[in-house]
């Protein structure tokens, strides 16, 4: 019998706009203690922020994994991988730890002890996602679940009825939700183990993981150590200038700037067009914003 922590969306980083304290070593301390707590660890895809990463981001959290050898599994997320290419998995820094053999790094199937853990990308793909028939397995993914992001990007409940797996640990949304029952299975999205965007709901809630064990799939939500929003966020993060909070969000941004043309990239993009309307250091405002919360500038 071995316990397995299950955590989502670390997104290392050493650069944050909004936080006053030293992010990279609190997302690293976390993680730490996660392992401390547990036999084995999985990552629900973008362990990182960016897909690569300086030597100091690499060196510190080699470092971390080696401490723990052996212990930590993770997926692929969209922050993880260029353009979401796994043939250019040498090229990002999640590639390189796994060619060290420090991080195992899963893109179809594993097991850990008795238990079958099956691999859902970010850009789903339903004919490599077997139906589990014995109703015995878990699935651990990085999506949305209808209707955020794109359609790719997200199941639908009734796919995750008809998947029939035990339990589905999904990550990409970063807000925590209560557990859902669907069908034969439970749903299971807890929130990023980081606080790395300023939506409102930043502001008040906990961090969690959920230990699993492997005897009998059975599974506890545990609080993980944290400080309030007030202590580590700048005084100006959650403010929106010009608008209410509640009007609008990042997601909604991205979801209207997905659906631009790309006919002509070149005519059509994003970029071309605040050229002709706003200053430069505008332009790199806006840029940060999107990298920051995870729209993509083009």
């Amino acid at each position: 019998m071995s316990k397995i922590g299950i955590v989502i969306d670390p997104h290392i980083t050493d650069r944050h706009r909004c936080r006053c304290d030293n992010f990279l070593e609190v997302v690293l301390a976390k993680l730490d203690f996660v392992a401390s707590q547990n036999d084995y660890v999985i990552i629900c895809g973008d362990l990182f922020h960016t897909n690569t990463n300086s030597h100091l981001i690499f060196n510190k959290v080699y470092k971390l994994l080696m401490k723990h050898k052996g212990k930590f599994f993770a997926i692929p997320g969209n922050h993880d991988l260029l353009h979401n290419n796994v043939s250019m998995l040498e090229k990002t820094t999640i590639g390189s730890l796994a060619l060290t053999g420090a991080l195992h790094l899963e893109f179809d199937k594993f097991k850990i002890d008795n238990v079958e853990f099956q691999v859902s990308h970010v850009i789903k793909d339903l004919d490599k996602i077997p139906v589990d028939e014995t109703n015995s397995k878990v699935l651990i993914g990085h999506n949305y679940v209808e209707p955020v992001g794109t359609e790719k990007e997200w199941f639908t409940r009734d796919e995750i009825r008809k998947l029939n797996y035990k339990l589905v640990f999904l990550g990409h949304d970063h807000q925590p939700h209560e557990e859902e029952y669907i069908g034969n299975s439970t749903l299971i999205r807890m929130g990023s183990l980081t606080r790395i965007d300023t939506q409102p709901y930043n502001k008040r809630r906990e961090i969690f993981y959920y230990q699993l064990n492997t005897e009998n799939l059975a599974y506890i939500k545990k609080e993980v150590p944290h400080k309030p929003a007030k202590d580590i966020f700048t005084p100006e993060a959650f403010q929106r200038i010009g608008r209410r909070k509640e009007d609008v969000t990042f997601i909604q941004i991205g979801n209207v700037l997905s659906k631009f043309k790309k006919k002509d990239n070149e005519n059509n993009s994003l970029h071309n067009k605040l050229k002709k309307i706003a200053t430069e250091k505008e332009i790199e405002y806006i840029k940060t914003l999107h990298e920051l919360y995870n729209v993509r500038y083009f």
